[in-house]
Formats: structure tokens, sequence, C-alpha cells
């Protein structure tokens, strides 16, 4: 086979070799290249070059050839590629020991979990004991009715979660049962209801009760409606999304303001399988169309709200004269007539109207207007601060009041005073609303007891001063007991004999 000098460019080598009769005889294009090839290396390659050898008809061949004389660099290439590779392995491996602990951790943390909320679960009642009042017969028994009660209501709530099978409970749990009321208030409405001689018998009774379980706890909330209230609220939840509580039982039904607030956990996938409400006597409206379940204690309560046996009577209004001194409680036989609230409101001066001393004694009759002045407080003869006549409201603007509260409670400071302090932060609705509603909103804050009752001087006092049941404190209007006979303002004189200075 003939030679061929191989120098210079392979595109001109290459035309050149075309050219030669040793070309078309001895050799081929191919093996041409491959001998430039050998000779030159692949470093002398340039791309343009590149080209014409894969543009070749046996290109098959040439990138075998050319990747033979490339391996140098190829197997650089390869080692730089299997040590980054075996980084990442090494990363990988590392992250997946690093998951593994962490799921064996959480493995252990969720067994431990497991066996704690396994160890103490409970089922916790809450009761309301100013509208749920406990079965006459045992509260007529002040040395044992305690025991009997607390036995009675624990053994209702287990035999009421023996038929339930959605509930998951364990074999063994505690009943926790915490009950919140106006001690003394209620004691005096049990008392004139005369189911007990005193109140200090009550109070042996709740003793009693106190003491017969471990779990069991009465608490005293004091006077004021939303005191109790808010021990129910805040209790169900906190105690509502505890793992280790399995039920919850409401006995609260008694009072619609609750509605507003339980409504927040309807659909709520943990709680509302785990949360049941148990039926007052006089039940209010709103919590049947809450989607929790409900139940019947058996006879653990009264299935009455409670009823005073006789209700005192207003005194009747007493002459009046020209003075503008205090006004001093009217007298018989020389012994004052103890006044139906605290001596202490004769300490507010009184603007008396002028009347002849001569006029005999007149019942005035009751306001149906506010006083011409705001800046006046319309009281009767003994001091106490008189709240004027509101109108009736129509069923529609209490229908409508109820379905409001029912997605959200209105807020009281911001409609009937004028002016909220919380502002965007206030928990209540501040939206529009109409005369009809605000009357209603009116009318219900007037049920609401004032903390300083009849001695309230406060410019646009919109809570109630006096009884607005009154003569029906116990009826299934309430259906509660009365709040405002603990600060004796049951049956006062409602008749304006003066006005006062507000503040």
């Amino acid at each position: 086979m003939g030679s061929l000098a191989l120098d210079g460019d392979l595109a001109t080598q290459l035309e050149a070799f075309r050219n030669t009769d040793i070309a078309r005889q001895e050799l081929t294009e191919v093996r041409f290249i491959l001998q430039y090839l050998n000779t030159f290396g692949s470093g002398q390659i340039t791309q343009s070059n590149r080209d014409i050898i894969y543009s070749s008809k046996r290109a098959i061949y040439l990138h075998s050839a050319l990747d033979i004389q490339d391996f140098p660099q190829s197997r650089k290439q390869l080692a730089k590629d299997v040590y980054r590779l075996r980084e990442q392995l090494d990363h990988i491996t590392s992250d997946l020991e690093d998951q593994s602990r962490l799921r064996r951790d959480y493995k252990l943390r969720a067994e431990l979990a497991e066996k704690a909320n396994s160890r103490n679960p409970y089922v916790l009642v809450l009761v309301d004991a100013d509208g749920y009042i406990f079965n006459e017969k045992w509260l007529k028994d002040s040395e044992s009715g305690g025991i009997e009660a607390a036995y009675g209501l624990r053994t209702e709530v287990l035999r009421y979660l023996k038929r339930q099978v959605g509930l998951n409970l364990p074999s063994e749990y505690d009943i926790v049962v915490n009950m919140y009321a106006n001690q003394r208030g209620l004691a005096k409405a049990i008392v004139e209801a005369g189911f007990l001689p005193d109140t200090s018998a009550f109070d042996n009774f709740v003793c009693k009760l106190n003491q017969s379980q471990p779990l069991f706890l009465w608490a005293d909330c004091g006077p004021g409606k939303e005191r109790v209230d808010a021990k129910i609220r805040e209790n169900y939840r906190f105690h509502a999304y505890q793992s280790s509580c399995r039920a919850i039982f409401l006995a609260c039904c008694h009072d619609s303001g609750y509605v507003a607030e339980f409504n927040k956990y309807r659909r709520d996938p943990i709680v509302e399988p785990k949360t049941v409400l148990v039926r007052a006597a006089a039940q209010a409206r709103g919590f049947n169309d809450l989607s929790f379940a409900q139940c019947e204690l058996g006879m653990v309560f009264q299935d009455e709200p409670l009823k005073a046996k006789s209700t005192p009577k207003p005194r009747p209004a007493v002459a009046v004269t020209e003075t503008v001194e205090p006004v001093q409680p009217p007298q018989t036989n020389g012994v004052p007539i103890k006044p139906t609230y605290s001596s202490a409101a004769m300490d507010f001066p009184i603007i008396m109207p002028t009347r002849p001393a001569s006029q005999a004694q007149v019942q005035a009759p009751k306001p149906t207007s506010p006083p011409p002045n705001p800046d006046k407080v319309p009281v009767n003869r003994f001091g106490q601060r008189i709240d004027t006549r509101l109108k009736s409201a129509s069923q529609r603007d209490e229908d409508r009041f109820h379905d409001r509260i029912n997605e959200q409670k209105l807020c009281n400071a911001y409609y009937l005073g004028g002016y909220c302090y919380n502002g965007d932060r206030c928990h209540y609705d501040h939206s529009a609303i109409d005369d009809g509603i605000k009357l209603v909103l009116q009318r219900t804050a007037r049920q609401i007891l004032c903390r300083d009752g009849g001695h309230c001087r406060k410019k646009g006092c919109y809570m109630g001063h006096q009884c607005p049941f009154f003569p029906e404190c116990y009826s299934s209007n309430t259906g509660r007991r009365c709040a405002f006979k603990a600060k004796e303002l049951c049956g006062v004189d409602t008749s304006i004999t003066g006005y006062v200075e507000a503040v």
C-alpha cells in the first residue's frame, strides 16, 4: 500500500488524498483518517475537522476512533463524575440516617404519649348549677343528700356512656364534674322554694357533695350572670382538644347565651363527637339547632325551674312633701320600716317634685319614657335607681335577634353605651342593626344585674337595676333563678319620686 506524507491540516490532506490514484486503489477514506489520527492524535483535531469526520459515510467507525483517541480525557471526566456521585451518595446516606433517627424518635414519643393518654382518660361534666337544680329529695336531706346527689349524677353519666359506641372509651376512665353557681343567691332561692329551712342547710348540702367524690368540684362564683358563664365557656374551650378528654357533658342548656360560643365547634371533627348537651327543664332556644348529641340524666335535676312559695308585695308609696333633703324611711308606730334595699342609697341627694303637704298617699304611675333630662337619674322614695319602661318587642324582632346572636354576640357597650373601648379588638359584633333588634338588645341587657344595683348613678347605664321579671322571677321565660334577689331588687317600689344627678 502506497504512503502519503501526512502534514498540515486534515481538510487539505483529505482533499489531496482523494485526488490520488493510490487512495482509490489501496486506501479508503476511513483508513486515511485513522492514519491521520494515529499520527497527530485527537488533540490536533479542530471542531471543523470533527465535522468533516462525522460527515463521512463511514462515520460510525470514525466515532469509535475519536472515542479511542479521547479516552484519557474521558477517563478524567469519568473520575470526576464518580467523585461527584460519591459525595452525593454520602449526603443522601446522611440525610436518610437523620430521617430514620427522627422517625424513631417521633415513634417513641407517640408511643409514650399514647401510653400517657390511655393511663388517665376522663369524661368531663360542666354544670351551670344556677339553672340545673338538684332533685328535691336530695336537697331536703341536708345530711346525706349531697352524697346521694353526687352518686346519682355519676351513675347517670356512666349509664349514658355505656350505651354509646362512637366515643371510643377505654375500659376504665374517670368522671370529672365541675359545678359553678352563685351559692348565696341559689341558697336563698332554694329556701324560698320551701326545700330547706335556711341557707346553712344548703351550705351543708354543698359540703357533702364536694366531699363525696374526689373529682367533683362545686365552685362559688358569686353574684353576676357572666361569672358562671365564663367558667363554663373557658373550661369547655380548655378541655375540648385534650386527647385524654374522651367526652364533655354540658349542663347549661337553660341559657341561650351559650349558643353562640358552642356554635363555633359545629362540624369540628375533634370536638363535635365528644360533646353531649344535657337537656334543661326549660330548654332555651338555639340548642336544638346545634349538631351535638343530647341526653337526659334521669331524675338528677329538677324537671322545672324553682318557684318561690310566696313573693313579697311592693310597699305602697307614701305622700311626698316639699323637702329636698334625703327622704327617711316611713315609720309605723315609731318603728322605721326597713326598705327593700340598703339604706346607703340615702347618701344621694334627691330632688323632690313640689306637691301640697296635705295631699293623700298617691301611687305614681310607672314611667313610660326616659326622664326629660338625660343628666338626671330617676329614683324611688328610698333612693334606688328606677329603670324606665321599654316598649314590647315583636316576635319577629325577637327571632331576628336570636338568629343574629347565634352567629356572633352583639356588643352592648357599642350599641347601647355608644362607645366600645376595645374598638377593632372587640370580640363582639359591631356591624349595623335596626331599631327592632336594638330594642330586643336593650330589653335583654336589662336582664343583666348592674353591679351597683340601686346605687348606680352612671349616666346612660343600660343594665338592670331592679328585677324585670317580677313577680314571675322563676318562670320558664328566664329558665334560671333570679339574680336580682341576691341584692334584694325583686319587688322594689318602681314609683319615681325624684331625680338625682348622673355621674
